[in-house]
C-alpha cells in the first residue's frame, strides 16, 4: 500500500477497519468491507505517516499498535 510493492496476497498483511473505525489485523481475510494490504512494519509506518489508511478505507480511522512481524 505505502511502498507499492507487488507481491502475492499470502505474503502481505491484510488490515480492515472495524465498525468503530479502528484498523485491525485481518489474517483470515474474513472481515467485511474494504481491506488494505501492507508488506510489513516499515510499510505500515509509511502508510500512517502518509494517511493512506483514511484513503484506503474511505473514512476516518484510528490506528493502534499492530504486530506485523
Amino acid at each position: 500500500m505505502a511502498c507499492r510493492r507487488v507481491a502475492p496476497k499470502h505474503e502481505l498483511h491484510r488490515l480492515a477497519a472495524d465498525s468503530g473505525g479502528e484498523v485491525v489485523l485481518d489474517p483470515a481475510a474474513t472481515r467485511p468491507g474494504r481491506g488494505a494490504y501492507v508488506c510489513g512494519p516499515a510499510c505500515h509506518v509509511e502508510a500512517v505517516r502518509r494517511r493512506a489508511y483514511q484513503r484506503a478505507f474511505r473514512r476516518t480511522v484510528t490506528i493502534s499498535d499492530l504486530d506485523l512481524s
